[in-house]
C-alpha cells in the first residue's frame, strides 16, 4: 500500500495518492482490497464533476488499516447505510449506469476481510468519503 507517491488524471479528474508512512509491510487479500477499492473508484469518477480532485489516503490505527476515497462530487442525501443496501439507488431517475450492486459488493468483501466500508459526507460539505477498514497483518 505504501509502495505508491502517484498523482494522475484521466480525461477530466485528477487523481491523488496519499500513503501512511506507518503502513511499512502487511499481508492482505489483494484481489479483495483492489476489487474494492476499483469500485469506490469508480464511483467516484462517476458521481464527480469532471476536473475535480479524486484523493485515496491510506491510514494505519493500531492493528488496522483504512483505505479512504474522498471525492468532490454531488454526496448522498440518505442515511448512509442504505447505499450498502443491495438494488438501492438513491437517485434511480439519473440516467447514469448501474444496478445498485456495487457498493453491496464491497461491503461483502470487507466482511470477507474481516473489515468494513463506511460512507459519510465531506467536512467541507462537498462530496464525499468512503473507507474501507480491515486487520493489519505482519508479512512473515
Amino acid at each position: 500500500l505504501n509502495d505508491y507517491d502517484l498523482s494522475f488524471s484521466d480525461d477530466g479528474h485528477r487523481f491523488v495518492f496519499l500513503p501512511d508512512p506507518k503502513i511499512l509491510s502487511t499481508r492482505i487479500d489483494k484481489s479483495i482490497i483492489e476489487t474494492g477499492l476499483s469500485n469506490l473508484l469508480n464511483n467516484a469518477v462517476k458521481y464527480s464533476p469532471k476536473g475535480s480532485v479524486i484523493t485515496v489516503f491510506t491510514h494505519k490505527e493500531g492493528e488496522r488499516i483504512s483505505i479512504t476515497v474522498q471525492d468532490k462530487g454531488r454526496g448522498f442525501y440518505c442515511d448512509s447505510e442504505d447505499l450498502f443496501r443491495k438494488d438501492y439507488r438513491e437517485r434511480p431517475d439519473d440516467c447514469l449506469p448501474g444496478y445498485g450492486l456495487g457498493l453491496t459488493y464491497v461491503r461483502f468483501l470487507m466482511e470477507l476481510a474481516e473489515g468494513t466500508v463506511t460512507a459519510s459526507h465531506n467536512e467541507d460539505g462537498i462530496g464525499s468519503s468512503f473507507c474501507m477498514t480491515f486487520p493489519a497483518r505482519l508479512q512473515k
